[in-house]
């Protein structure tokens, strides 16, 4: 995707979310599980509607690469 698309996408609001959470444009959600020391949750507000919540292990920028290849094989916008 070049950036002149991705410049027209996000003037029409028609970014898909997996490349929104590449540039940086999302905010995350986190919070450490009480059991188990090297689980997180993360989310976003884009993903609530969805009810999407990871609990995964690992540092935040594994879990972010997970969540986006879930949002290109599912197609969320």
């Amino acid at each position: 995707m070049t950036d002149k698309e991705i410049d027209i996408q996000t003037a029409l609001g028609t970014l898909p979310l997996w490349k929104r959470i590449e540039l940086g444009m999302i905010d995350f959600i986190e919070m450490p599980s009480l059991i188990h020391k090297d689980v997180i949750l993360i989310t976003c507000k884009e993903l609530l509607p969805l009810h999407r919540h990871y609990y995964l292990e690992g540092h935040r920028a594994e879990v972010v690469q997970r969540i986006i290849l879930d949002c290109k094989n599912n197609n969320y916008d």
